[in-house]
């Protein structure tokens, strides 16, 4: 792609995302008219046919394409399988269990720093196209689980399907009891939520989230957390982290992709240990936490590269790596 700089740079890195957004039009729709495990499957077709379509695309436009469908599959499975884990889960490992769910990212971009590490040096097309090829590994890896997988008793009681749903729980939840109580108490937890929720549709709109202080003040929470886990600054020193660690004198690919691999097992690392005090810690205590690591290492990442930018110092342009860390683990907790 002769170095892409500027605009062109941040089109083909925010294409992805067009992408995400594209498929989200229809992708709650599908997750709720026809289940959980239909908007997963659609996801792994997404991302087979971006995969194929960048590793053996002719031309930059086909990879910039090819990209923008591993988006749709990422905006299928965002929808689909953190709340499919969460309605599946046994009520005492739900928080621990949605929250590996995200550590998932971690574990693919491993897989990709170490092996585009691998790749360093092949100036051949097979250095970009086996990357391309290889995002197939781990979707293809949860296909076998995915079919195993049992539907979501919520949705399966929202389509009338109740007598599925109650086999699904006493299953899963109470080893073939079907007259253990917490059977029994989901079941009738489920019903409540889903007749509120009709009752909610039927009688309520937009408009009742700025009626009364109690709801506005939610809405409030509601929309911060979205807009502050987007300009959290995670963007920056993820998608252009090579241009980071450009500004601050790491110029060697060699070097750049070390750091890259290195900081994507620490990130898993993290992200393992934050899910694992989910319930020990609380949700609250874990937000707190993340937003003032971010916060202080954020300035000094900036400090120290608008440092290095006037005087040049190695060792000041060095002292952003560990700084890169620190963030990271930061927003390894919140994940």
């Amino acid at each position: 792609m002769s170095s892409p700089t500027g605009a062109w740079l941040g089109f083909i890195t925010i294409v992805y995302w067009i992408g995400l957004l594209l498929a989200y039009t229809v992708a709650p729709y599908i997750s709720d008219r026809f289940g959980r495990k239909i908007g997963l499957y659609i996801g792994l077709l997404f991302v087979t046919a971006g995969a194929i379509l960048q590793g053996l695309s002719p031309n930059s436009t086909g990879w910039i394409v090819g990209r923008g469908l591993a988006g749709c599959a990422a905006c299928f499975w965002s929808c689909n399988a953190p709340v499919l884990i969460s309605e599946i889960a046994y009520p005492s490992h739900r928080a621990t269990v949605s929250s590996f769910y995200q550590c998932g990212y971690y574990v693919g971009s491993t897989l990709a720093a170490w092996i585009i590490y691998g790749m360093l040096g092949n100036s051949s097309s097979s250095s970009w196209q086996i990357p391309s090829l290889l995002q197939l590994i781990l979707p293809l890896c949860a296909l076998p689980g995915l079919l195993l997988c049992p539907e979501s008793p919520q949705w399966l009681l929202s389509q009338g399907r109740a007598e599925e749903a109650h086999a699904l729980l006493t299953k899963w939840h109470a080893g073939g009891d079907r007259n253990n109580p917490l059977v029994s108490q989901q079941m009738q937890e489920i019903q409540a939520a889903l007749k509120i929720e009709t009752e909610s549709v039927q009688h309520t709109s937009y408009l009742d989230m700025l009626k009364t202080k109690a709801n506005r003040r939610l809405l409030i929470i509601t929309l911060s957390i979205a807009l502050f886990s987007q300009w959290g600054g995670n963007g920056v020193v993820s998608f252009y982290l090579t241009e980071v660690l450009k500004a601050v004198g790491i110029t060697k690919s060699s070097e750049q992709l070390i750091i890259t691999a290195c900081l994507q097992i620490w990130n898993l690392i993290c992200g393992i240990s934050a899910a694992l005090l989910v319930d020990l810690v609380g949700k609250r205590s874990l937000f707190h936490s993340s937003a003032i690591i971010m916060t202080i290492s954020y300035i000094m990442i900036t400090a120290f590269t608008a440092s290095f930018e006037e005087h040049h110092e190695r060792s000041v342009g060095t002292a952003v790596i560990p700084f890169l860390f620190i963030y990271f683990a930061g927003y390894g907790i919140a994940l």
